[in-house]
């Protein structure tokens, strides 16, 4: 029996953005948006092709597969989070179901400006007290605010607030 050891390496693999895919006119920075540069951006995808693209994922295989198939791969990831991932961070065995529950707490809450006690209030509403064991420190205040939108014009509205279509987007 051999390990494998210098037979193989071990890469960190990252999704990929809408723009390295080819669905995004990389018009607008990232970048632009945290220098406070001007942004100007055009998109002519459909709510469709942008909805699908967002449930999909950008995971390579999923997004060179395509179809139904590629919208499994996120149901397997999640998956794969739940009963194996969440445990190996530490090597502490986690409860797959509360790692479900919180999960689907903070994806209820995205594109929103809920508060961590909103996320709570989701997680109880599934399963009783356990929210307490939330960790509210991961994330600090919003260095600016933006609006991702399906499709048109990017732009900075008069508050302040960014508005960018997520087919104009590069990392």
């Amino acid at each position: 029996m051999h390990s494998g050891t210098g037979r193989f390496s071990f890469l960190d693999m990252r999704p990929m953005s809408l723009y390295e895919s080819g669905e995004s006119t990389g018009q607008v920075s990232l970048r632009a948006l945290f220098d406070g540069g001007e942004i100007r951006g055009l998109s002519d995808s459909s709510l469709e092709d942008v909805t699908y693209a967002i449930c999909r994922g950008g995971w390579p295989a999923a997004v060179t597969e395509g179809g139904e198939p590629a919208l499994e791969t996120a149901y397997d990831y999640v998956a794969a989070v739940e009963e194996g991932d969440i445990s190996r961070a530490d090597g502490m065995r986690r409860n797959a179901e509360y790692a479900r529950l919180v999960m689907a707490a903070y994806a209820r809450c995205t594109a929103t400006m809920a508060d961590i006690e909103t996320v709570r209030r989701n997680i109880r509403t599934q399963r009783g007290e356990i929210a307490r064991k939330v960790d509210h420190d991961i994330n600090g205040a919003p260095f600016f605010l933006a609006v991702i939108v399906p499709s048109g014009y990017a732009c900075r509205r008069d508050d302040g607030i960014y508005v960018v279509p997520i087919t104009c987007l590069k990392p």
